[in-house]
Parts: C-alpha cells; structure tokens; sequence
C-alpha cells in the first residue's frame, strides 16, 4: 500500500552519451509500499535509467536533472554514498564475490545505525525469506546457480537497510520457476512498506508483482498508469519484445 511522501524522486533526467540521448527527461516518484515496473525492449533505456539512479552510469555519459532521497538532493552525490544513504541496486546477481560463503557475504555488509526511514530485515530472516540460501550458507559463492547468486545478491541489498530497491533485470537467465519465486519475495518486502522499482524485460512476470507500469521506448517515458494498463499495445510490444517501426 502507498504512504506518504515520496521516498525516492527524480525530474526531468537525461543521460546522454556524446551527441546520443539515451534518456529523455524522466521523472518519477517511488513511495513506501509500491512497486513500480519499468518494462520495454532491449535499448529502451530502462538499464540506463535505473543506473542514473544508483549514480552508476558509464564514465562517458552526462546525466542532467534531479534526482531526491527523502527530499534532499542526491544527483551529485557518488554512487557508494547513495548506497550508504539507502539507495541499493542489485543487477544481474553482479554483487557476488565468487570466492566467499553466502554467510561470510552477510558479515561483510555494513548495517547503518538504526533510523525509521530504513527498511530493516536481520539474517535470520534472510535465511526464512530464501530457504535455498539457508540450505546454503556454507557454499561459496562461485558454486550458486544463477538463481541462487542473484538471491544472495539481493539478500545482501536489503541487509544494507535500504530505503529503496533497485532491481536491474533480475529475471535474466533464471528459470520461469525461480522467477516467479524471486518476484513473490519481492512482493512480500514491498507489502512491508519497501520502495521497489523494479526494471525488467519479462513483462509478464512483472506485471504479476507491481502496482505501477511504465514504458519506456527509445529511452522516452511513453506510458504510465496501473496494472490495468496491461492491455495496452505498446505493453504488448515489450512483453513480446518488438520495437516500434
């Protein structure tokens, strides 16, 4: 359910990359309680926007507009302060290390002190969310399906106490089980009151999970609204992954 304010919110931002734009004045507002899905095709610019987010674009690009946590600037800010700030993004199962047990992943996060505005989840409840991890915590990581790494990456995310969720792709290459599985446990962190924005090229699994759809084409905001939005064309150009002629 939506409360309050906006926790996360950003206006007008652009990312471009020379005489390229790969983002066209986005703006958007995350609230406690929601779920919002970013759906398109592949180079529609929803990797490039979730990252602009983080403050994790590419060296080259120029990224113009604001961007607020809490109602307080953030567009200038370093990513690894953002991520201390409360701004976690997990992509692709990348904040593994390869060489350390999922429980040695666990110690390694650095627990902010407590605040109210932070989501807070302990590691006993980690292991409850993601019984697979529990029945893994001795493994390394190198030796987790892909599955599994990105659980433990997610895991490792919300350990931080975030204040919102990025979510990059986290569908790919996974199986349609284990998707679904991931998806629903999101669901369950956002029904706790987490900000979770969650970018992703599965339309039709995402849809399941959110409360609000947007759709980007060739990094332009082109629609927005509920999950009644569905029917829309353009909705049923990014589940089947067409581009607009």
């Amino acid at each position: 359910m939506t409360t309050g304010a906006a926790v996360m919110s950003c206006r007008d931002v652009s990312v471009r990359y020379g005489a390229s734009v790969a983002l066209h004045d986005m703006s958007l507002d995350m609230h406690r309680g929601e779920m919002i899905g970013v759906l398109g095709a592949n180079g529609a610019g929803k990797s490039t926007f979730v990252n602009a987010l983080a403050g994790w674009s590419r060296g080259a690009a120029a990224v113009s507009g604001e961007i607020s946590l809490l109602g307080r600037s953030i567009a200038r800010v370093k990513p690894h302060v953002r991520f201390r700030s409360g701004v976690a993004l997990v992509s692709e199962g990348k904040n593994v290390f390869g060489r350390v047990s999922v429980s040695d992943h666990f110690r390694l996060i650095r627990i902010p002190a407590p605040e109210d505005t932070r989501f807070r989840v302990t590691a006993d409840e980690i292991f409850e969310l993601f019984p697979r991890l529990a029945e893994r915590r001795s493994h390394l990581g190198g030796q987790l399906s892909g599955g599994e790494r990105q659980m433990l990456a997610l895991a490792c995310a919300l350990l931080s106490c975030p204040r919102v969720l990025l979510l990059d792709e986290p569908s790919i290459g996974l199986a349609p089980m284990i998707v679904t599985e991931l998806l629903q446990t999101v669901r369950r962190l956002v029904d706790r009151g987490l900000p979770v924005l969650l970018v992703e090229q599965n339309a039709e699994a995402a849809l399941k999970v959110v409360d609000r759809v947007v759709l980007l084409e060739t990094g332009r905001k082109v629609l927005e609204g509920g999950r009644e939005v569905a029917g829309d064309s353009r909705i049923q150009d990014a589940y089947l992954g067409k581009r607009k002629e």
